[in-house]
């Protein structure tokens, strides 16, 4: 059975992601609206329905592309940030409360970035959730370490080769080291990019892997997919 639930006229749903943001044990949907500029939630009733969506951020002048979800602070409330589609912005809302969040916060003005992507992960073992940004604009990635306050270090940027445009990142632990590695589809290099994570949050200089000539990966996943355990698998779609 297929229900469907309005996100606003014209809106322009371009990614959800989802988790339990009021804390009552029901799952509950986070919504990126790339035409209205629009973040908001659809909260759960834990039997398959949902509210009405609630809005957060509410800017026609934001274009939010990518959701994600962490607690970026360290109160055991799940926040969310997002980045734009062809700005250069990435936006965290750190949940407050019981179905509130705080305002959107810049975490980061780069120049002709674009970021295409973003990933969540603790890159540095201390604990607190990091971020990693794909800018297909700039041809790199940009990783954001967190201090666990909803504050982050300033980006260091990767280099994914001259004109690669990165459009996706994924994480996982591609060389069983326990560390989290990054892999990046580069749709104007036609190939896969990895970047092996060291203990403190830093990362090895860029290895990549042919998809063959016009391909152009635009999306990546990592898992096991032949169950043999610890070795991970990578699976990209051609554009």
């Amino acid at each position: 059975r297929i229900m469907i639930y309005n996100t606003g006229s014209d809106s322009g749903t371009k990614h959800v992601n989802f988790g339990d943001f009021n804390n009552d044990n029901h799952l509950d949907i986070a919504v990126a609206n790339i035409f209205t500029g629009r973040v908001g939630i659809l909260f759960g009733y834990g039997n398959g329905y949902f509210m009405s969506i609630t809005l957060y951020v509410n800017d026609v002048g934001l274009i939010p592309n990518w959701i994600l979800v962490g607690d970026f602070n360290s109160d055991t409330r799940l926040d969310l940030v997002f980045v734009e589609e062809s700005e250069t912005n990435l936006w965290v809302l750190l949940e407050t409360g019981k179905k509130h969040f705080g305002s959107q916060t810049t975490l980061l003005s780069y120049e002709g970035s674009k970021p295409s992507s973003i990933a969540v992960g603790d890159f540095n073992n201390d604990k607190c959730l990091d971020i990693a940004i794909a800018n297909y604009g700039t041809d790199n990635i940009g990783i954001l370490l967190g201090h666990g306050n909803g504050s982050f270090e300033n980006m260091t940027i990767y280099s994914t080769g001259n004109g690669s445009q990165p459009l996706a990142i994924a994480l996982g632990d591609v060389n069983n080291d326990t560390l989290l590695d990054i892999v990046v589809a580069n749709s104007g290099t036609d190939n896969i990019g990895i970047f092996l994570g060291y203990h403190n949050g830093s990362f090895a200089a860029l290895t990549t892997y042919s998809t063959e000539k016009g391909s152009r990966p635009m999306s990546i996943a990592i898992s096991d997919f032949n169950s043999d355990h610890p070795v991970f698998d990578i699976m990209f779609v051609p554009m």
